[in-house]
């Protein structure tokens, strides 16, 4: 009697799925978006290299994974119950990662070192296919800011413009209002353990800053203005909520010369160096 193929194909399913490592991912209850990105991220990763992830303990060899920060009362607790001794780490953005056999624990000294730490564990993902079975490693930033600049110019100028005034319209920058762009762009600075963006501009003040005193300085109709200033919040606190970027938000803004429309309405030059304005920014 013949074995029916939807009866073979099933057994063979079952036999995959039994040799198949398994890892069970163990917080303390941590709620915080960098906390569930960072978990996110690294079950991604586990799925890609063959693992599967299991709510609690079944049938079968499974491996604990630890994920927690050490002022973490709770999390110190469920270690000290497992015997998993660890040592603290010092500094902002620090990790460490201890694996023994079947039991590993990733301990960030905040959120932003949690996720570092999970990223480092992806990363040997990467190189060796499986989690590693004996380790101690410990990391930390050298420098508090680290982030890329993207610059919003072009190599040209606009016409009735000077130096540095490229407003933020979709024509001139279309990628700018992509969102699935800069979640992609995001995840990549995250691979690359940055936590800030900056954006290179003249007068970035005319295209995201509305200043109830100079109505006449924004550089955009109103819809494109609240657009941009929709995408300027993924990328800055939208990062944060989404557990890309860290805790420190700023939107920082110097300038050396006078922005077109305000000159045109003060009656002063263009780049002019010889003029100051007082400018009120409202809440």
């Amino acid at each position: 009697m013949k074995t029916p193929y939807y009866l073979l194909s099933f057994a063979l399913l079952l036999v995959f799925s039994a040799c198949q490592p398994k890892v069970q991912l163990l917080t303390t209850g941590s709620d915080s978006p960098r906390g569930n990105y960072a978990k996110e991220r690294l079950s991604n990763s586990l799925v890609s290299n063959g693992y599967t992830i299991v709510d609690e303990n079944v049938a079968g060899k499974v491996t604990q994974l630890y994920l927690g920060c050490q002022n973490d009362l709770n999390f110190q607790q469920m270690l000290q119950e497992q015997g998993i001794a660890i040592e603290p780490v010092e500094g902002k953005e620090a990790f460490r990662i201890v694996a023994d056999g079947d039991k590993i624990a990733v301990c960030g000294a905040d959120e932003s070192g949690l996720l570092y730490g999970c990223m480092e564990l992806i990363d040997r993902l990467k190189t060796n296919g499986r989690l590693p079975k004996k380790i101690d490693y410990s990391d930390a930033p050298d420098m508090v800011l680290r982030g890329t600049c993207i610059g919003m110019q072009k190599m040209y100028l606009l016409p009735g413009r000077k130096v540095y005034e490229y407003p933020y319209t979709q024509e001139l920058f279309p990628w700018f209002y992509d969102k699935e762009l800069w979640i992609k762009y995001l995840d990549m600075l995250v691979e690359n353990r940055m936590n800030s963006v900056y954006l290179w501009n003249g007068h970035p003040f005319a295209s995201l800053v509305k200043l109830p005193d100079y109505p006449y300085a924004r550089g955009s109709e109103r819809r494109r203005f609240r657009a941009k200033r929709r995408n300027v919040r993924l990328s800055c606190s939208g990062g944060q909520q989404t557990g890309h970027l860290g805790d420190s938000d700023v939107l920082q803004y110097y300038c050396i010369s006078t922005l077109c429309r305000l000159s045109q309405n003060t009656h002063s030059r263009p780049q002019s160096r010889n003029y100051s304005f007082a400018v009120g920014l409202h809440p």
